[in-house]
């Protein structure tokens, strides 16, 4: 029988170091439903080096972790955000004339809130947020921050 290149080239290289999918790799996935991730290495689909670079990603993976963060952000939050959400209060809000007015005082003030790490920025698409499985607009979906 002739052996096709891929499986050659992965007999030749098994004792070489290279990592193969064990109990231990796959115990966390199967744990959380996700042993799917393994279907192409188990039908034999990767080269040695595929495979090697593959269960080196899946190990550095905290899967319950992934898993929790894939639950959170697909979960339909509408009826939490319609209790949460009130109006803003108007003496929070500046006009234009303000910002003109307070320019170089909230420059500063925001110049330092930023190299102390105490600001984040994210942007949005305008819309509703049905593709997240939300039913509110994503400007009040939650993100998960601290």
């Amino acid at each position: 029988k002739r052996q096709s290149a891929a499986a050659a080239e992965r007999e030749g290289r098994m004792g070489q170091g290279l990592r193969k999918a064990t109990a231990s790799t796959r115990a966390p996935y199967k744990a959380h439903g996700q042993e799917h991730v393994f279907r192409f290495l188990d039908k034999g689909a990767l080269s040695a080096k595929e495979e090697n670079e593959f269960v080196k990603q899946l190990e550095a993976i905290d899967v319950a972790r992934a898993v929790e963060l894939f639950k959170g952000s697909t979960a339909d939050k509408g009826a939490e955000a319609d209790e949460s959400v009130t109006p803003i209060d108007p003496s929070e809000v500046a006009s234009v004339a303000d910002a003109k007015e307070h320019d170089a005082e909230w420059s500063e003030l925001a110049f330092e809130a930023m190299s102390k790490g105490k600001v984040a920025f994210v942007v949005l698409s305008g819309g509703q947020g049905t593709r997240l499985g939300f039913s509110r607009a994503k400007g009040m979906y939650d993100i998960l921050l601290p």
